[in-house]
């Protein structure tokens, strides 16, 4: 029996459960209450006030459902299982025009999308449409007969879901990022082609390279680079992983792995990849549709063996420049 009452529970956690009956109303002359966020003791578990939201299953044409929602720390279904079945240990009622509102249903369930707790307990209620929401309520335990005032006066009103879909999407298209007319003509596809690589100081005494690899079809380290007007940057392009493979290549360049970033702007004669990306400077956009993007840094070199003997180390500056055409 104990084993089947525990499988039970497990269940219960994941669905709604219907109320049970409120304690006799109280006076309307109570005290506000706990507001958003104070946490408290019912029964043995802790609470604390969130939020209202919709509950469209609820509306008609003269009435519209809201759900008041408390967060619990202990992820503790709040039920009494009987013979008969199970019911809820916790109630509530809103204070409407004198009167205690019931609740139609209570649902309870695990939810990581509040810190510092582990369930959200959710009472389901039908108001008049057009009527204000309540600025407070009273919260029970049927067994402890506990009841604690809640203060919904600061609880910001539930948005629907389609309005707020328009005002991220409002939102998103302002902080988008704007490419300057000038940086317009680099948008489109493009195809990587070739990779130079050159030291400007060749008499260094470390390192030396001035030399561009070829790359054509069958390259499997990307060669794809796209460039929109909204400033979104996508592109399988990784000279990381190119560097990495080429002996005589002896550093390392982390940050031009371009799978890593997904906006762009442009300045100065300058593509910056998003976020924290590489400084890319446009040396050439021909109209044939040539595209040369040069990224100047300094390195580390490491010491490799070559013809029987160690190379020196030491930082050296170098030039990194992508050869690209239109896709």
């Amino acid at each position: 029996m104990k084993k089947w009452i525990a499988v039970l529970l497990a269940a219960l956690l994941l669905m709604s459960f219907s109320a049970c009956g409120a304690d006799e109303a109280q006076s309307a002359g109570q005290t506000a209450g706990k507001a958003a966020g104070e946490s408290f003791t019912l029964g043995k578990e802790t609470y604390a006030l969130e939020k209202w939201v919709l509950l469209p299953e609820y509306d008609t044409d003269t009435m519209r459902g809201y759900g008041l929602c408390l967060v619990q720390q202990e992820a503790v279904a709040p039920i009494k299982i009987t013979s008969q079945g199970y019911s809820s240990l916790v109630d509530a009622t809103l204070d409407v025009g004198g009167t205690e509102l019931p609740t139609r249903n209570i649902s309870f369930i695990k939810t990581d999308g509040a810190p510092g707790y582990a369930a959200r307990v959710t009472f389901e209620f039908a108001l008049d449409k057009g009527e204000a929401l309540p600025a407070s309520a009273t919260m029970r335990h049927a067994d402890t007969k506990e009841e604690q005032r809640l203060d919904l006066s600061a609880l910001a009103a539930p948005v629907a879901a389609s309005a707020q879909t328009e005002e991220a999407a409002a939102q998103e298209e302002t902080e988008a990022p704007v490419i300057p007319q000038e940086g317009l003509a680099l948008c489109g596809d493009w195809l990587l082609t070739g990779v130079r690589f050159y030291t400007p100081e060749q008499d260094n005494g470390i390192y030396a390279i001035d030399g561009t690899m070829g790359l054509f079809e069958g390259y499997d380290l990307g060669r794809d680079l796209r460039l929109l007007e909204d400033g979104t940057f996508s592109s399988d392009i990784n000279i990381s992983a190119l560097i990495e493979e080429v002996n005589e290549l002896p550093f390392t360049a982390a940050d031009l792995d371009f799978n890593a970033y997904g906006a762009w702007e442009f300045q100065d004669n300058l593509i910056l990849p998003a976020p924290d990306g590489p400084a890319l400077h446009v040396e050439e956009a021909s109209a044939e549709g040539e595209l040369q993007l040069k990224n100047s840094r300094t390195v580390e070199i490491e010491s490799i063996e070559r013809d029987g003997a160690m190379t020196k180390d030491g930082r050296v500056d170098i030039e990194i420049t992508l050869i690209l055409e239109r896709a």
